[in-house]
């Protein structure tokens, strides 16, 4: 007897390996062949493909675009989409992120008729449609995302806004099956418990020697997506206001925003103060060797990256999005900031003067961290699959 399959779709190739690889794992454990479909060619996200097919994950090239305005390459990836449903016969089907999302959901409406239908699952990683939110979001996404719940089983939110909103807009009846699409919310990823590192003061020096750092500077540490919603370019001109020689500021990440940031760098004169480190995997030790996680980005879902952070103890800088709101609370844990460059010299300078302080938040942080335990996290999932 064949075995039943599953299917997971993300738009951009290292997405799974990322963030969802537990969810892959839980299916397994539960029966399934976990395919994967993906546009691989485009790495935000390093990985090895031949560490995907060791983990008998079925890998299959689907050519979406990030964004929706490309719509001769979405509408060629739609029709890869319906190849691919046509010759493989899956019982569920796990989407993420908003291309992926939309294309997958629409090319398996039909596929959702009689008994032994797909059961289909969105998670919504931070809708772009937000409270404050720009107007484009509202008018571009959230007819989209109405419209797309009718064809969803169950919608996964990982933030308290989006839950609510979600809840409302999923109330209408879908068609063939005379349901409502369920929702609930997740503790996305979780982390895992190596995540909990205790800083090691040898290996944090040796650390911050590979980056040209001394033990005795002031190191803030940034990890994320090179792009405009992440938003370093607020923390680049806060740190050229601060007239403090032994700060140090070290962003993690790659994107299509690095020529422009380099080229800040160097106009603000802020070369070996402020270090593009690109793409890591030794993000706990490079954590574990920092003063302050900083975090300036505009609109998020739930940035696993914070709580990584959090883990190991440190205090936390961030913008006020509804993300952090979900466990950063004001000079308790962290210290939230409006997005100037004022504002994050103020939080930094307050972090710089105070050791005493530090410790306060980053103890808080490290406390509030452990909620987020992965295998709460998979546990949670393993119960929403198996009601399907």
């Amino acid at each position: 007897m064949d075995r039943k399959k599953a299917l997971i779709t993300a738009t951009v190739g290292g997405f799974l390996p990322r963030f969802e690889l537990g969810n892959a794992r839980i299916l397994q454990q539960l029966g399934y062949e976990v395919h994967y479909a993906s546009n691989f060619n485009i790495r935000i996200y390093e990985y090895d493909m031949e560490f995907l097919k060791q983990q008998g994950i079925c890998c299959h090239q689907i050519d979406f675009a990030r964004s929706p305005r490309h719509m001769i390459q979405n509408g060629r990836a739609y029709r890869q989409l319906k190849h691919l449903l046509g010759e493989n016969e899956y019982s569920l089907i796990h989407c993420h992120t908003p291309v992926a999302g939309v294309l997958t959901r629409l090319a398996a409406r039909k596929r959702r008729k009689g008994p032994d239908r797909v059961k289909v699952l969105y998670t919504a990683h931070g809708f772009h449609f937000y409270q404050g939110g720009p107007l484009s979001g509202w008018l571009l996404y959230y007819p989209v995302e109405c419209r797309m719940s009718l064809y969803t089983d169950v919608l996964l939110t990982i933030n308290r806004e989006d839950y609510l909103r979600a809840k409302k807009f999923c109330e209408q009846q879908q068609p063939w099956t005379g349901q409502q699409c369920l929702v609930y919310q997740t503790l996305g990823a979780g982390l895992e418990p190596d995540r909990f590192a205790v800083p090691d003061r040898k290996e944090a020096a040796a650390k911050r020697k590979e980056f040209g750092f001394s033990p005795e500077n002031f190191l803030l540490v940034s990890v994320g997506e090179l792009n405009r919603n992440k938003n370093h370019e607020v923390v680049i001109r806060a740190l050229a206001g601060l007239e403090d020689p032994n700060l140090r500021y070290l962003i993690c990440g790659k994107g299509s925003e690095q020529g422009r940031l380099e080229a800040l760098i160097r106009e603000l004169k802020l070369e070996g103060r402020v270090v593009l480190a690109g793409f890591r995997e030794d993000i706990t030790q490079i954590l574990c060797s920092a003063d302050c996680f900083i975090f300036p980005s505009i609109r998020e879902g739930l940035p696993m990256s914070v709580l990584e952070a959090m883990a190991v103890g440190l205090p936390i800088i961030t913008s006020d999005n509804r993300g952090t709101r979900e466990y950063i609370v004001d000079d308790s844990n962290g210290i939230v900031c409006r997005n100037t460059p004022e504002a994050y010299q103020a939080a930094i300078r307050r972090l710089v003067q105070s050791p005493a302080l530090r410790r306060r938040m980053g103890k808080k942080a490290r406390k509030t961290a452990q909620q987020y335990d992965a295998a709460h996290a998979r546990e949670v999932m393993r119960e929403i699959y198996q009601c399907l």
